[in-house]
């Protein structure tokens, strides 16, 4: 009796893990009534569907040789282990960018300058055109759903600004403009205290409950774009900082005190590969802040402590940063501190659901074990040299040391020449003038398991 018991718990349990990490695949077969020749597809966006579950969207284009004959917003409604509820088909002009809904009876989605509104099923309510309604044409890229309408980052007249509407694209508020000829206004919004922060190619904003500006940090100096910001657990506030250097683009994590007005350098630089939707940001319930980012070893999923020590990277090929979603929300966090988020493979629209470490596992998705590298550095504070103690256990690392200044700039970088045992570097030579006194955070980082570790340190003169 005994070992049935055990063996049940054991079948229970194997089928809960499996449940709760997956990948999911989902076919556009029966979208298109009329012959084509072939269609082009992105994913777009994940949130939390109405009654339990997932709302996933994605995007078509149906051609008859040259000609478009079709276009479809594609929603799937899909239960805890990704399997499918329903699926519905919309057509407008074009994609919806924004999809969130009040959580009890209704789907806002925006498009251009409509927002279409559905009920829990995705049947058709009713659609209003903001030009039509309020006079102007702003360019919509974030929303937040409250309790009597919708605040949304935008971009209006060339300038970043969020705005409020009521459930019917009626205008209730407009904050106030806090910078010019932004690419595209601000491109994230969240919460924060009885107000809301939001980023843009050019700055970083923290505003009052209408959208009037308490506090600015402008990223040009640096040539800096914060496009995702968050608000942590703790009341940290987290945001992505984008530079270029020599070429590649960076990405880069920054604590903000709107407070004290005060900018904090949290983590060394992902260097961004390829094209696609802007990087994502977001928090498991566990604390861990998770960057969506593709890098050039292929691994889209970066995990960091509040602090920014990097904890962890995954790849998840044959996935691309072409492949990820474009929408506002391409990435969510799970209620079980899990992370979802959607994006096209071996074309087909997908949903990833890993756990806190960015694990996932199916029958074509092995585990990716980090490799298992630590470190330590002394002096700190610095003042003429800096010896940097580490060690990889794996076998097969490939290393490679990295520093960087505050700004994020790539400063000195050196190939390991081993992955085993402990090995010591003199980073800093006598009376070398180019190191400025400052903060600066080296990484070591492996290009075979695609992890690093990285770790700040203090030069003083």
């Amino acid at each position: 009796m005994k070992r049935l018991l055990l063996v049940a718990l054991l079948v229970s349990s194997a089928y809960l893990l499996m449940g709760s990490i997956w990948i999911r695949s989902y076919s556009i077969d029966g979208v298109c009534p009329y012959n084509y020749t072939f269609y082009s597809f992105d994913a777009y966006n994940v949130i939390p569907a109405i009654g339990g579950g997932y709302l996933l969207q994605g995007y078509a284009e149906f051609f008859d040789y040259e000609f478009l004959i079709m276009v479809a917003d594609v929603f799937w409604k899909v239960d805890e282990n990704g399997e499918v509820i329903w699926r519905r088909v919309t057509q407008q002009m074009g994609p919806y960018s924004i999809v969130v809904s009040n959580g009890l009876d209704r789907y806002y989605c925006v498009g251009g300058w409509y927002m279409d509104v559905f009920d829990s099923h995705m049947n058709f309510i009713g659609s209003y055109n903001f030009g039509h309604i309020n006079g102007c044409y702003p360019g919509f890229n974030d929303a937040v759903i409250t309790d009597d309408g919708i605040v949304f980052a935008a971009q209006l007249y060339g300038e970043a600004v969020i705005l409020k509407t009521d459930f019917e694209f009626n205008l209730v508020w407009v904050g106030d403009s806090t910078t010019n000829h932004t690419v595209s206004g601000f491109t994230k919004l969240n919460r924060c205290n009885e107000g809301w922060i939001a980023g843009s190619n050019k700055h970083f904003s923290y505003m009052n409950a209408v959208g009037d500006t308490l506090w600015n940090y402008y990223g040009y100096p640096n040539n800096i774009s914060f496009y995702d910001c968050l608000v942590t657990q703790d009341n940290h506030i987290i945001c992505t900082g984008r530079t270029v250097y020599m070429g590649d683009v960076y990405v880069f994590l920054y604590e903000m005190n709107p407070i004290n007005n005060e900018v904090s350098l949290l983590t060394d630089g992902v260097i961004r590969s390829g094209i696609g939707p802007l990087e994502s940001l977001v928090e498991t319930a566990d604390g861990t802040i998770v960057l969506m980012s593709m890098a050039p070893d292929g691994s889209i999923l970066h995990g960091y402590n509040v602090a920014g020590e990097h904890l962890w990277s995954r790849d998840y090929l044959p996935i691309q940063s072409n492949s990820l979603g474009y929408g506002a929300s391409n990435i969510i966090p799970s209620d079980d501190n899990g992370i979802l988020f959607c994006a096209l493979r071996s074309g087909a629209l997908t949903l990833v659901k890993t756990d806190s470490n960015g694990i996932v596992v199916s029958n074509e998705d092995p585990i990716h074990t980090p490799s298992a590298i630590s470190s330590s550095h002394y002096p700190n504070p610095a003042s003429d040299q800096i010896t940097i103690d580490y060690k990889a256990e794996n076998r097969g690392s490939i290393l490679t040391l990295e520093v960087f200044n505050i700004r994020g700039q790539l400063l000195y970088s050196s190939p390991l020449s081993s992955s085993e045992g402990s090995y010591q570097i003199s980073l800093l030579p006598d009376n070398d003038s180019s190191w400025a006194p400052g903060v600066y955070m080296y990484r070591i980082k492996d290009e075979h398991f695609s992890t690093s570790i990285s770790k700040r340190f203090v030069i003083t003169k």
